[in-house]
């Protein structure tokens, strides 16, 4: 069975045709099939789009979501 990547990049762009790493992961574990879990992304700035790259060559992901909050002190 396909498991999920113990690894990966998420990439963001504001043009869709430049991309810098914001975020990387490596050992990640997901001990049953389709867990949810959050990460905490510490790049604050908002970009057009994202793009999350599996790293090693082999994994599987189910759902990816982006979800944002507010900074502190801001409503």
């Amino acid at each position: 069975p396909k498991k999920a990547p113990a690894s990966w990049d998420l990439l963001a762009s504001n043009d869709g045709t430049n991309w810098q790493v914001i975020d990387h992961r490596e050992g990640e574990a997901f001990p049953w099939k389709r867990q949810t879990r959050p990460f905490l992304i510490h790049d604050a700035a908002p970009h057009q789009h994202y793009r999350l790259v599996p790293r090693g060559g082999h994994g599987e992901i189910g759902e990816f979501e982006g979800l944002g909050h507010a900074s502190a002190g801001q409503e």
